[in-house]
């Protein structure tokens, strides 16, 4: 069974995701690259994963570090996602731009809707990207702040609805 390349990504965009920025530090170096495909893999112990380009600096620098950060970007963050998606990006403005803070040597975003900080403890290679799994050491989460979400090939703010609609029965949210 084979599935069209096009297909899969048409069907991808559909899935919404939360927008992080993964961020790593090599020799005083550092980098980073905007991320949907991040997920938590266990609670205990606290562990998720992320998926990254083989050919990217990040991937470089995090496999040769073993420490990354998430940063999941708020909503307010969409040009903070904006830049660190492009492939022509001048990374030391990049992390002058932003609420960049040091945290044990990596970059972590001061004013993101949760960062976590995590060691890099496990790499799974499949073509042309790998996974990453992260052992979180830190967790960072602010009060309230939206996160920001992609769907469809944009930028979007999460809904949160008073009821929500499942198998044709209605559920009311509670507090």
């Amino acid at each position: 069974m084979s599935c069209d390349a096009n297909d899969f990504r048409s069907g991808m965009r559909r899935l919404a995701a939360g927008v992080t920025v993964i961020t790593t530090c090599l020799e005083g170096q550092l980098t980073g690259m905007t991320a949907t495909a991040v997920c938590s893999l266990s609670a205990s112990p606290p562990r998720l994963l992320a998926c990254v380009n083989l050919r990217g600096a990040t991937y470089r620098f995090a496999s040769a570090s073993r420490r990354m950060a998430v940063n999941v970007l708020a909503l307010h963050q969409e040009q903070v996602a904006r830049d660190f998606s492009s492939a022509d990006k001048c990374l030391d403005k990049l992390f002058a731009d932003a609420d960049w803070r040091d945290a044990d040597g990596l970059p972590v975003l001061g004013n993101a809707a949760a960062v976590f900080e995590c060691l890099v403890e496990q790499m799974l290679v499949m073509d042309t990207h790998a996974v990453l799994i992260g052992s979180v050491a830190r967790v960072h989460v602010p009060d309230a702040a939206a996160p920001l979400l992609y769907v469809d090939g944009a930028y979007a703010a999460p809904v949160a609805p008073s009821f929500i609609s499942t198998n044709d029965r209605v559920i009311r949210r509670t507090a």
